[in-house]
């Protein structure tokens, strides 16, 4: 079959290998679509701390099962399946509540196919036992959809994970402070939560103007106005209910502070590159205004289940967030695309 071989920063190739063998309790999958995102494109050039190479990675799958050998995946062979990305220890608290994503060994060890597990950018992918057993596999339904569309669920089962802390309704002002395809999902999601007014905000004009298909209400191109000043303005001085920082800058999330309203919930749903330092926050006023304010961390198949069904009833959308879909061979083409800027949401097939 062939698969994409990482063997080290900047050293990456689509090569044939064998297809894998499955044993007892696991689960065969032939791959139909593997989204591309920003932390492939930055394990190709920098590697991670979670990847021992020679690696397949990509962790955005959607697959059918070609053959199975377990009896507790809840699939058969011929099913279509998202699956779930991180793969828990399935003893600590977290993954007995169906909390995986937050279980020690996917933080810690990012036990989790595409990292330390092959992933979805190869023809066949082998589910492990552990992973199998724990319910790692998600049937889809029947559905005229085109199957590729399901690869955003993995990326919006996290924004789901994000904003289900957030309790985002239809009185609220939301903030989305990066405009890429996070923050276009943040959009989206936002938008079938009933939020009042959405703004979409960005330094760079060009992306804005591609995010455009999520339909933000205001758009906001903050490398030319002040965006907390901005955000006052269009909430009567108020200030916004619910502000997302999908854009990895520390800067911004003390933005995010200051443009919060009383009892605003905000959300660093973007992680800070490693050695970045803190950023200076308002603590007083998260005090005295009582502003909620959390992060966010993959997700959990509880999630995944809630991104496909939100997907299929409204799988527009989505679909305009889809920008390319590029066989495995033209995935380096595909990585240089995402790293001009000429992308939102790239999909990639075998």
């Amino acid at each position: 079959m062939r698969a994409l071989i990482f063997r080290g920063p900047n050293d990456y190739s689509v090569e044939e290998k064998p297809v894998p063998q499955i044993g007892e309790g696991e689960v065969l999958l032939k791959i139909i679509a593997c989204g591309l995102c920003g932390t492939d494109v930055k394990v190709f050039g920098n590697g991670h701390r979670a990847i021992t190479p020679p690696r397949t990675t990509g962790h955005e799958i959607v697959g059918v099962v070609e053959d199975s050998k377990s009896g507790k995946a809840g699939v058969a062979k011929g099913d279509k399946v998202l699956v779930v990305a991180p793969i828990g220890c399935m003893k600590c608290n977290f993954c007995l509540r169906g909390e995986q994503n937050i279980c020690p060994v996917v933080v810690e060890r990012v036990h989790a196919f595409g990292y330390d597990t092959d992933g979805g950018f190869a023809e066949y992918m082998r589910v492990p036992k552990d992973a199998a057993d724990q319910g790692v596999l998600v049937k889809i339904p029947e559905t005229a959809i085109p199957l590729t569309l399901l690869a955003v669920a993995e990326p919006l089962a996290c924004v789901l994970n994000g904003q289900e802390k957030l309790r985002i309704g239809p009185d609220d002002v939301v903030v989305v402070i990066g405009a890429g395809p996070i923050g276009s999902l943040h959009v989206v999601a936002a938008r079938a939560q009933g939020a009042k007014k959405i703004i979409l905000a960005d330094i760079d004009s060009a992306k804005l103007a591609r995010a455009a298909v999520s339909h933000a209400d205001v758009s906001i191109d903050s490398s030319k106005e002040n965006l907390a000043e901005r955000v006052r303005k269009e909430t009567d001085g108020r200030g916004a209910d619910v502000v997302i920082v999908a854009a990895p800058a520390p800067s911004l999330q003390t933005e995010a502070i200051e443009m919060a309203a009383v009892r605003a919930r905000v959300s660093f749903f973007a992680g800070l590159a490693k050695g970045t330092a803190s950023p200076l926050i308002d603590t007083n006023k998260i005090h005295y205004w009582e502003i909620e304010v959390y992060g966010a961390f993959g997700a959990c198949r509880k999630q995944y289940e809630k991104a496909m069904q939100l997907i299929l009833a409204r799988p527009a959308d989505f679909q305009t967030l889809i920008t390319h879909i590029m066989p495995l061979e033209d995935i380096k083409k595909a990585v240089e695309l995402m790293k001009a800027g000429q992308t939102i949401k790239v999909v990639i097939t075998p």
